[in-house]
């Protein structure tokens, strides 16, 4: 996997794209974005992503269409390597004791948990 970093405000934009597999127009983007954006700025984070290689662009008669290149997937597991690489050091067992010590996972998190572990056992 390219490691792809997306800002914030660009990620915005991928989670509406990976909504739609076939690929969305501007005005597309636009209508399920819930920013108030400008036009020029959906254009110019479209942009940003076509160059980092995560975003695919295609002329359509007098638009264009814009599809993710990234899964979703990919780019959520990247993230969460990153995360655990700098804040636990590698170790889940770590990010796993944080999590259920800080207190802020319910009992049906912990039960879900519990069934993912079970069955990685199996």
């Amino acid at each position: 996997m390219k490691d792809i970093q997306i800002t914030d405000a660009e990620l915005e934009i991928m989670k509406i794209l990976w909504s739609e597999p076939a690929g969305m127009t501007t005005g597309d983007i636009r209508s399920k974005l819930d920013k108030g954006w400008e036009r020029t700025t959906v254009l110019t984070l479209l942009s940003r992503l076509a160059e980092k290689g995560a975003v695919a662009v295609e002329k359509e008669n007098r638009s264009y269409r814009y599809a993710s290149l990234l899964a979703k997937d990919e780019y959520s597991l990247g993230k969460t390597r990153g995360i655990l690489d700098s804040l636990y050091n590698g170790s889940i067992k770590s990010m796993m004791a944080a999590l259920c010590s800080s207190g802020s996972l319910t009992a049906e998190e912990l039960r879900e948990l519990q069934e993912i572990l079970d069955k990685g056992e199996r």
